[in-house]
């Protein structure tokens, strides 16, 4: 939790970091929150789905998902693009202070 904060402020709310940089910070950081998020949740489910034969393949398909989705933004990062991911990105964009 103290990375977030020390991230959140100490990067995207600095206007002496490049937007582009500040944009990506806050998209990772709220990517690990919404696996987060899904990691809690289906803990509430009952055990027979989440360690059944349903739960392995929602699993995977949340392992594949996340990954691509990491792979796509590293992508864009690399090639000086803004990941266009909806909801995630209006999100990103919506964090960050305008110069």
């Amino acid at each position: 939790m103290a990375y977030f904060f020390v991230a959140y402020l100490g990067v995207v709310r600095r206007k002496e970091w490049p937007r582009f940089f500040r944009f990506h910070v806050v998209m990772g950081m709220l990517l690990e929150i919404a696996l987060q998020v899904i990691g809690t949740v289906s803990r509430w489910m009952p055990l027979a789905i989440y360690w059944g034969k349903l739960g392995m393949h929602f699993w995977t398909a949340v392992a594949f998902a996340y990954l691509f989705t990491v792979l796509e933004c590293i992508r864009c990062a690399l090639a000086g693009m803004y990941a266009d991911f909806p909801f995630v990105g209006d999100a990103a964009y919506i964090q960050i202070p305008y110069d």
